[in-house]
């Protein structure tokens, strides 16, 4: 059996344990690349998006329970956490739903913002429910990213480009994309209001 096979053996075995044991280290990679392996029939695009939805909301519900349980002292100990904290207080007044929903989707909120929810006392069921819905958005535009982006770089390739030159162009785009995404961050921690201590 050549490497090729065997690569592929692997990942149809184990392509969905591989995207939950990538929540541990990095979960929107894991479902990005789970989304690829559909899109080379390894995965089912659906089992994919499941896989990931159930592991985003269970890290959600798991951070937000910490938040209720252990919050008063999490955020004495973690200047980050508190500051997650006051960040959702201003918001949590009317906006609540998009909130819950939207914290996995800022950098810098995805631990903080459950924590934060959870010291800030919003109902169990509330929180589980706009998690649950917020989880399977994230899990469809990442499997579907992944996916799209494999149809990509294939129908790339298909048309004489080299790998290397797609891994390259692949690259390009994060790179670009990360330094843009980085900027705007900066530019809006720069314009923030400060906060008294």
């Amino acid at each position: 059996m050549d490497l090729a096979n065997e690569f592929t053996a692997l990942v149809e075995a184990w392509g969905y344990a591989a995207i939950l044991a990538g929540s541990f280290i990095d979960g929107a990679a894991s479902v990005a690349l789970g989304g690829a392996a559909a899109a080379q029939g390894l995965l089912g695009l659906p089992g994919v998006i499941v896989v990931a939805m159930l592991m985003n909301w269970a890290w959600d519900q798991f951070y937000f329970h910490l938040g209720r349980r252990h919050g008063p002292a999490i955020t004495r100990r973690s200047a980050r956490v508190a500051a997650g904290v006051r960040h959702a207080r201003r918001w949590i007044t009317g906006h609540q739903a998009l909130l819950i929903m939207s914290t996995r989707f800022v950098i810098g909120f995805r631990i903080a913002g459950p924590v934060a929810l959870g010291v800030l006392g919003v109902r169990p069921a509330v929180y589980a429910m706009y998690s649950a819905i917020g989880a399977l958005a994230w899990a469809v535009l990442l499997s579907l990213g992944g996916y799209l982006g494999a149809l990509g770089i294939d129908a790339l390739a298909s048309h004489g480009l080299s790998g290397g030159v797609v891994a390259a162009l692949v690259v390009a785009v994060f790179v670009a994309g990360g330094i843009v995404i980085a900027r705007r961050q900066i530019h809006r921690g720069a314009l923030a209001p400060q906060q008294a201590g």
